[in-house]
Parts: structure tokens; sequence; C-alpha cells
């Protein structure tokens, strides 16, 4: 639940507070070996099972923004921000005992010690700073510096510096460049699971990445075309070693990505966009395990009447190789077709209805599985029906 509100007393100032509340679960079971394996003389008819499941995490944010356009070439930004996050209520579910691998018949639900997680351990507070000042430069140049600052309760502080710039060159043609850090830090799981498959460090590093783009841009106003070169150095990225979740050694990518728009007469516009990406890691000498080279997306949006909005998009998801020691075969592309709808101030209210279907045609969807739990992978949801309801004040 969000709820925010803008202020924007003259041309100069503006700011926005918002407050949130989020809850979520998870509930996931892994199917460790097939159906009637054996571990010595025990047998296990189902195959060998192993689970865990969150029903409660909360998180409370709260986040103030205020904008300053009053000089002639800077248009001045602040964000603070806090967040606290809670975990409880969770438990390890397995069909074995984890210490001797004797069957257990049903599967049970273990805590206290032989929980997944350390139990009084899941809890993160946020402090956030970002800082923006954009500054233009004559007609043609408009320079961005800005940073974020963060400061985690259980991990420490990380500052993220971003620049950019964009020159508008003759006709309709522009440049950008940018640099640009960012840091994910440790999850839970990744800090403080204990157990068969997964085992936390509390000594995990952030992941941090440093990127470099460079663009072309094509403008019209009906038509927008885009040309996007990135290169990305990523340090300490989190992953499954042998012994439980490890910081890795520095990766890289680099890429191209082509995308654009264009209003189709007076009701309808059409976006679309095409990306290749090449990976290296430094310690497998390989690309990353279970990412796509090509991915690309197609949409195609109405607007019969004001406020009303209906979309259906095309999704695709090329091929994506396995680990180097996954004897697995490699992981098929796939084609997602979604629909949406949006209407906006519903029976002249301050109500927004969306509704949407995802993939309509019900395609196999996949997400990756580690080598040695899932020999299937993860069969991700068919067709699903959603929709939301909100009020602006």
């Amino acid at each position: 639940m969000t709820a925010s509100k803008t202020w924007n007393p003259n041309d100069d100032w503006g700011a926005t507070l918002a407050l949130a509340v989020a809850e979520y679960s998870e509930d996931v079971d892994f199917q460790i070996l097939p159906e009637g394996f054996r571990v010595g003389l025990s047998e296990f008819p189902e195959g060998l099972f192993f689970g865990y499941g969150y029903p409660q995490e909360r998180r409370f944010s709260g986040s103030g923004k205020l904008h300053y356009r009053g000089f002639e070439a800077h248009r001045l930004m602040l964000e603070l921000s806090a967040s606290r996050i809670e975990a409880d209520d969770f438990f390890l579910r397995a069909n074995f005992d984890q210490t001797t691998f004797a069957p257990l018949g049903d599967k049970q639900r273990f805590t206290g010690d032989g929980n997944f997680l350390e139990e009084g351990a899941p809890e993160r507070t946020i402090l956030s700073a970002v800082v923006q000042d954009e500054i233009s430069i004559g007609s043609w140049l408009t320079v961005t510096l800005g940073g974020r600052f963060d400061d985690y309760s259980d991990i420490g502080a990380n500052f993220s510096p971003r620049v950019a710039a964009v020159a508008r060159a003759a006709g309709h043609h522009s440049f950008k460049a940018q640099y640009a850090e960012a840091f994910r830090p440790p999850s839970f799981l990744e800090l403080f699971s204990r157990g068969l498959l997964f085992t936390g460090d509390s000594d995990l590093e952030p992941e941090t990445v440093r990127t470099f783009e460079l663009a072309h841009i094509y403008n019209t106003g009906p038509t927008v075309l885009r040309t996007t070169l990135f290169h990305s150095d990523l340090k300490n990225s989190i992953g499954r070693g042998t012994g439980g979740f490890v910081n890795g050694q520095q990766q890289r990518l680099r890429g191209v990505e082509f995308d654009g728009a264009r209003k189709l007469g007076r009701f309808f516009s059409t976006e679309g966009a095409v990306s290749f990406v090449d990976t290296d890691d430094d310690e497998t000498g390989a690309g990353f395990p279970d990412v796509a080279s090509w991915t690309a997306n197609l949409s195609l949006r109405a607007t019969p009447w004001p406020n009303h909005s209906y979309a259906v998009e095309y999704r695709y998801l090329g091929k994506r190789e396995r680990r180097t020691d996954d004897d697995r075969g490699d992981l098929r592309d796939e084609h997602v077709i979604d629909l949406s709808a949006r209407v906006d101030r519903l029976f002249r209210t301050g109500f927004g209805l969306r509704l949407g279907i995802r993939n309509v045609f019900g395609a196999d969807v996949l997400a990756p599985a580690p080598g040695g739990t899932y020999s299937g992978d993860y069969p991700r949801p068919g067709r699903e029906f959603w929709g939301s309801l909100r009020y602006e004040f």
C-alpha cells in the first residue's frame, strides 16, 4: 500500500512525500532428487524434497523529494528516504532428516535450530540520500551530476555517483554519454541461510557495477529511434559456490540495444526494442550462465478515448546456456504475449482500474534451477489474470 502527495506552490519549487507499507511472502519447494531415489536402504517414492517459506516479510518506507528550478541554468533535486525490513515466521520444509538423510514420509516443517535461517537475524534499516544537479550549457548541452548514498544497518554504507551529458546536434539528432555506479546488498538468504542447499556468509560483500553508455537518439516527435552501446564491470557478484554463497571475481558485459517508438495516427502507438549482450566471467573464462544473448519486445497501444489505454505486448527471450559444469541442455528461447487495459478517472472519480492477462497463450516459461537441485528447472505460471484498483486524491 502506497500513499503520496505532491506540492507545486510555484514555478520554482516542488515537493513529494510518500509512505509505503508492503508485505511479501514466499513458499518454495525444490525436488532435489527424482521419484524412487534411494539413499542406502532408504527409498523416497516421491523424490527428495527441500523447501522454505517466508510467510511474512514486511517493508515500511517513507521518502521526501524536493525540486528547485529557481536558478537560470540549474535544476536541483534532493531526495531523502528511510526503510525498515523485517522477516519472521520463516521455516524450512523437507521430507528427510538433514543430518542422516533418513526419510520422514510427508514433508515436515523445521524451526529453531533446524531452520534455514538464523532466527532473529533478518532485519534491516536503510537510510538513503540522492542529490542531483541538471546543468544547461547553452541550448545544445545538458550535463547531469548526481550521487546516491545508502547506509544499511547490517552491511554498511555505499556511495554511487552518476555523470551524464546530452548534446543536441543539427536536425533531429542528439548524443548521450553516461557513467554510473550501483550496488546490491546481499539478501537475508545469502547472509544467514544454513542447510543442505544454501549456506549463507555474513561476511559477504555487496555486488557493485560500473556502467558506461554511449547513445544516439533520432527524434522527430512522432518517431523516436535510439541506439545504445554499453559496457559494465561487475565486482563481488554473489553466487553459489561449493561451500555456500560466495563473492565471485570480476565480470563484464557489453552490448548494444536498438529501441524505438512511433505514433500511428491519433489513437495508436507502437514501441519496441532489440538487444544483444556478450558476457565474460574471469573465474570461469566463459559467459554468464542462464543469461540470454538476445532479447526483444514489441507493443501496440490504443487510446480510443481519454483516460483509456489498451495494449498488447510481445516478449522474446533467447536461448540461455548452462554453467560449464552443468550437463543439462541449454534453456530454449521463449515467446510470450500479454494483454492489458487501463482506465483512469473511473466514473469521473479519482479511481483508476488496471486489468490484464499475462502469457495469454500459456507458453512454457522456465526459470533456471541451480545444478543438482531441480533437473526440470522451475516452471513459471502459465496464463495469469491480474488487476489493480487505486485512488488518487
